[in-house]
């Protein structure tokens, strides 16, 4: 397994050290080439992205868990309809404690525990409540 997970977050993750270590842009595209004989990371494999970053970890950058959506659960990055959970909440301005007691309320389960059906319905709830709000997607 990777250090850091998919390939595009390697990529983001590569950009983020290069920003935080101030590498200019020539550093940057030597410091590639000298690691892996190409100049940009679209060019790179997954091992090769890794050995970036690992060399940008040895020379101080720190990866950091990212600021999360409070109460967001854990697997919210490998189920869409929980993402679109979120933007609803985030459009409504509201946390997830509010879609946590929708789960509860309709499908007697903690929100994390729901299978697709029950999420839909929950995305079902917070549609009604955009559209009495004026918000999301039918404006």
């Amino acid at each position: 397994m990777s250090i850091s997970g998919t390939r595009s977050r390697s990529i983001k993750l590569i950009h983020i050290g290069r920003s935080k270590l101030q590498l200019d842009e020539d550093t940057y595209r030597q410091m590639l080439v000298n690691l892996t004989g190409a100049d940009s990371c679209s060019k790179l494999s997954q091992a090769d992205l890794d050995k970036v970053l690992k060399h940008l970890q040895d020379r101080g950058f720190v990866i950091t868990a990212a600021r999360s959506f409070p109460g967001r659960p854990k697997n919210t990055d490998r189920h869409p309809q929980l993402t679109k959970i979120e933007a609803q909440l985030a459009d409504l301005k509201l946390p997830w404690a509010y879609a946590r007691s929708i789960a509860k309320r309709q499908c007697g389960k903690v929100l994390e525990f729901c299978n697709p059906p029950e999420w839909a319905a929950v995305i079902s709830a917070l549609a009604v409540r955009q559209a009495k709000e004026g918000k999301g997607e039918h404006r």
